[in-house]
């Protein structure tokens, strides 16, 4: 039996789906006509195509039978419901939530010179590619810090090929958040027949003090209202995040397509259903009794066991201790430890990179702005900084 999967075949690579010659979204209430090239020679063993969303409904010839199973969850936001993001957000975000979140974005915006962008139908090949190589080192550095592996690394060349040609179609975007003319999050969708598809997604942790995810999810959700967008699928992954933001869930079914006259086709296809069917059963039985959480307890046990073992980026721990505004290196420290040299802050994003994180949070807690501070080093090796903003001050020592 050949494996197709709906996302990595259909939505990612844009091939034929076997058999199906229309696909209705039951959601949007959009349905469109596919062409499917017969080939006589594949029929007897049938196709399993995973990973459809529940809420698209299959046609296919007569001739040919279809079972679905019900597989993991995912979730979704119609769009169709709301008049626009400010309906949106009013009824699914609580007043108090709203208020922080726009108190962080206040923040964010004054401390920060930030702009939001969305690359959808057009972008050089040069920015896409530097694009691509700061998305990936934000997922390298976020769970590294995490000690946990993630496996969207392992595709990531093939996500970086296929994924150039379907912007330039407008069959995906992405989305980026840039402090000055650094990415600082980004997410990286599919678009098909008026359905956003969340795929990738990850930002800065250095940034993590101002809640980037939730602006740039904010933002994308703006555009998606503004270009006809009627439904944001976040796919898989049940998080708390999630439920408060989505409309509802639905299951990805694991769908056996086979010829109704082919005797061989029929007892392969129904035995793989059948065999489907017992896994998640078991699966859906063992969940009573909690056993998945010890499972992903031991999953996340032998992520961190590779990524310390893939990893040699060294952790800084620092303390950030705040001084007076008129305070004088003078007043308290010996003479070989007073400032040497003043540090550029464009150098946070380059040479002194590990002073960044620190450096924005002292921006994020005294409401002062990025180009308005000047950082100099202590004659100690490196292990304290002075910063001084135009509120406040403070010492970054480095354990």
């Amino acid at each position: 039996m050949i494996r197709i999967d709906f996302i990595d075949d259909f939505l990612e690579h844009r091939e034929a789906l076997p058999y199906i010659v229309g696909l209705e979204n039951a959601f949007t209430e959009l349905k469109e006509e596919l062409r499917w090239e017969k080939n006589p020679g594949s029929r007897a063993g049938g196709y399993l195509l995973s990973d459809l969303p529940g809420y698209f409904r299959l046609e296919t010839p007569s001739d040919i039978r279809t079972v679905s199973i019900d597989s993991y969850k995912g979730s979704y936001i119609r769009l169709s419901d709301y008049r626009d993001f400010d309906e949106y957000y009013r009824r699914k975000v609580s007043s108090k939530r709203r208020a922080t979140l726009k108190s962080h974005e206040r923040r964010l915006r004054h401390c920060l010179q930030v702009r939001h962008e969305i690359f959808f139908g057009s972008i050089s090949k040069a920015d896409y590619d530097a694009l691509f190589a700061a998305f990936r080192e934000m997922l390298e550095r976020r769970f590294d810090q995490k000690q946990a592996y993630n496996s969207d690394l392992r595709n990531w060349e093939r996500y970086r090929e296929s994924f150039y040609p379907l912007i330039l179609k407008k069959q995906a975007c992405i989305s980026v958040l840039w402090h000055e003319d650094q990415p600082i999050s980004f997410s990286v969708n599919l678009v098909h027949s008026q359905v956003i598809y969340g795929y990738l997604k990850s930002f800065d942790t250095d940034y993590s003090r101002f809640s980037l995810g939730f602006l740039e999810f904010n933002l994308l959700l703006k555009w998606a209202f503004d270009n006809g967008i009627k439904l944001f699928d976040l796919l898989k992954g049940q998080y708390e995040y999630k439920n408060k933001l989505t409309d509802g869930v639905y299951y990805f079914k694991r769908t056996v397509i086979f010829p109704k006259k082919s005797l061989p086709g029929v007892l392969r296809a129904w035995f793989t259903a059948m065999q489907i069917k017992t896994v998640y059963a078991a699966v859906r039985f063992l969940k009573r009794f909690g056993v998945h959480v010890v499972v992903h307890k031991f999953i996340s046990y032998k992520e961190k066991i590779l990524s310390r073992s893939t990893s040699n980026r060294h952790r800084e721990s620092y303390v950030i201790r705040p001084v007076e505004q008129d305070w004088k290196p003078a007043d308290l420290l010996p003479a070989d430890l007073l400032p040497a040299d003043h540090l550029p802050v464009e150098s946070l994003h380059t040479d002194h990179r590990f002073l960044r994180k620190p450096v924005l949070e002292f921006l994020f807690r005294n409401k002062e702005k990025f180009r308005e501070v000047t950082i100099s080093r202590m004659n100690d090796e490196g292990r304290n900084f002075l910063i001084k903003g135009e509120k406040a001050s403070a010492i970054i020592t480095f354990n």
